[in-house]
């Protein structure tokens, strides 16, 4: 009766501990219909997007250069002026003697395509805003999934002790029943009652960490307070990589990397800028029409041209300095690129070996520790085996799925950086 009783109990422990590989994966995909508030990465992602008021001042920013473009295509207003000459006597008569009000009108004409450089510019300098917004929009969706895989992880980390817990509970009342029964002495349940305090102790401090972790997921969207229960994600699906050479591909694609987009953008820009200095060397012109008003007759109509002589001043300076703005940013084009080949090139290997890792952990590691476990607690049932045996290869076997769980966390954020660097596409 009393083996059976054991054995029953033990059978519950194993059957808990199980939980540990694939009954937490049905669980972690089964998560969003058995709770209440759960929230995917993508409604995360979404949160941030709406909440950040880093994007908020970008989009504000982009408004700001569509009202500049906007500006930069109006025409110069013309001018009209009035003068008086010998205006002491038309206001006081003090003599009878001849003076004239002249009226003048003038306008600016703006020669060498000026205007529509300014344009060219100002949207250009749109662009650069736009491509610096969704800079801040990947960012901000590296960080969200960064942080929402660390709760992830966290969450699943939690089962597994919660599951170690329950296990040390039934271990403690199967031996407290031995040493009862005069099989063991009493310090072999002296044992399983430390096991079981350390064990508390792990799940509460798994529960402080989940609560951290939420917190820390919570906060980048602006939220003191997670109102969200967990988070489901496909936590223990893990793909076949892609090959470094086919990353590299997409990243030479500079309308997929924000980062390269916006320095296209601002070398666009620098050509746009050379193109208005070199149109400013064109001197502009001011056409006058004017009716000069004589009290004793004698009207007029004049006309006029006026325009600088370019002799000293052809904006030199000024073109040479747009040249070497197009110049440097060009360079710094060729320097992100190298860098971010250079990350890419890391993160790839760092990719490859968290899923060669977790490969090895479910298809090798895992079921060994769990084997090694069954066949200690078949010692233990027949006494073959005492309970440091049971407990260590307990120990083992949960500390391995610890490791898996760590394992898959980084998996997922440097697939997230990879996709960062070489652009994601919503």
């Amino acid at each position: 009766m009393y083996n059976n009783c054991l054995s029953a109990l033990l059978a519950a422990g194993l059957l808990s501990s199980m939980l540990g590989t694939w009954p937490l994966e049905l669980r972690a995909e089964e998560a969003p219909a058995q709770a209440l508030r759960v929230i995917d990465l993508e409604t995360a992602i979404r949160r941030a997007w709406s909440n950040a008021p880093a994007l908020n001042m970008a989009e504000d920013a982009i408004r700001s250069m569509q009202a500049e473009e906007l500006q930069e295509g109006v025409f110069p207003n013309p001018e009209i002026s009035v003068g008086v000459d010998d205006f002491n006597n038309v206001v006081y008569r003090r003599q009878e003697g001849d003076y004239e009000i002249s009226y003048n009108l003038s306008q600016l004409i703006e020669l060498g395509g000026k205007r529509s450089a300014r344009q060219k510019l100002a949207t250009q300098a749109t662009l650069v805003t736009q491509r610096e917004y969704e800079i801040q929009r990947q960012d901000l969706r590296l960080a969200v999934v960064t942080a929402f895989v660390e709760v992830m992880g966290a969450q699943e980390n939690l089962m597994v002790v919660q599951d170690q817990f329950k296990l040390a509970q039934q271990a403690l009342h199967a031996a407290s029943c031995k040493a009862e029964a005069g099989k063991v002495p009493n310090l072999e349940a002296k044992k399983a009652e430390i096991a079981l305090s350390r064990t508390l102790l792990l799940q509460e401090r798994a529960q402080r960490n989940l609560g951290l972790t939420k917190k820390r997921l919570s906060a980048i969207w602006g939220s003191n307070c997670p109102d969200f229960d967990g988070v489901w994600l496909p936590f223990y699906e893990i793909c076949p990589l892609p090959t470094l050479h086919s990353l590299c591909a997409r990243l030479q694609n500079q309308g997929a990397n924000p980062d390269l987009a916006k320095l296209e953008a601002e070398a666009e820009a620098a050509c746009a800028a050379e193109t208005l200095e070199r149109a400013k060397k064109i001197p502009d012109v001011v056409l006058s029409a004017g009716y000069n008003q004589y009290r004793l007759g004698n009207n007029s109509v004049s006309v006029g041209i006026s325009f600088p002589l370019p002799i000293f001043d052809r904006n030199q300076g000024h073109i040479c300095r747009a040249q070497w703005d197009l110049q440097q940013v060009l360079d710094a084009q060729q320097a992100e690129l190298n860098r971010l080949h250079l990350a890419l090139a890391d993160a790839h290997e760092e990719w490859t070996n968290a899923y060669q890792d977790a490969h090895i952990l479910k298809e090798e590691v895992l079921p060994m520790t769990l084997a090694a476990f069954e066949n200690s607690k078949e010692g233990y049932l027949q006494g073959k085996t005492d309970y440091l045996d049971l407990l260590d290869t307990q120990r083992t076997y949960f500390e391995t799925h610890e490791e898996y769980i760590k394992v898959l966390v980084d998996y997922h954020q440097k697939q997230a950086v990879i996709q960062r660097i070489v652009g994601y596409k919503d």
